[in-house]
């Protein structure tokens, strides 16, 4: 009598990000923030790569003269291989925005399936400055401060989710 096999398949699935600060996508910046801090949580099933990208833009500029510049900054992970944490401030000085710019964050992780691994991206995470007005009207009266809804999406970020999805046509399901 021959022997019955029993093959069990265990599909990799993608991995998950989590954004753990800040608490909302949309933040205003305070009118003297120096710091942004960013954290996340990672999982994948069967494992991450070790290193993250941070991918930071920054869109300066007000109606048609907008000027886009774009960072990835690897990030090294910490915790298990299915768990890990990233977490990184950014600096605001060196990016060279002020009154009125904003600061647009995603992570990128990639699990460690061979040949080709699997990557998943956070949502967009926006601090906005405050305009110039913003910090005078702030400094006047103290308790006003201009917050957005995150589901009001600026215009910066739609062109910012436009390009990044162009980049990637080729490799989206339809």
């Amino acid at each position: 009598a021959g022997r019955a096999w029993r093959l069990d398949v265990v599909l990799d699935k993608p991995p998950q990000v989590k954004v753990v600060e800040p608490a909302q996508t949309l933040t205003q910046a305070t009118p003297r923030q120096r710091q942004w801090p960013l954290r996340f949580e990672a999982s994948d099933d069967f494992g991450l790569n070790a290193t993250a990208m941070l991918e930071l833009t920054t869109a300066k500029g007000s109606g048609e003269n907008i000027d886009f510049q774009q960072r990835q900054l690897p990030l090294a992970g910490s915790g298990p291989a299915t768990a890990r944490r990233f977490a990184y401030s950014v600096d605001l000085a060196p990016l060279g925005v002020g009154p009125g710019d904003e600061v647009v964050a995603r992570l990128t992780v990639r699990d460690n399936r061979a040949p080709q691994p699997q990557e998943t991206r956070s949502p967009s995470l926006i601090l906005r400055l405050p305009s110039d007005q913003e910090v005078q009207t702030s400094d006047l009266e103290g308790a006003i401060k201009k917050v957005m809804p995150a589901y009001f999406r600026s215009q910066r970020q739609i062109n910012i989710d436009a390009e990044a999805l162009l980049k990637q046509r080729d490799a989206l399901d339809a």
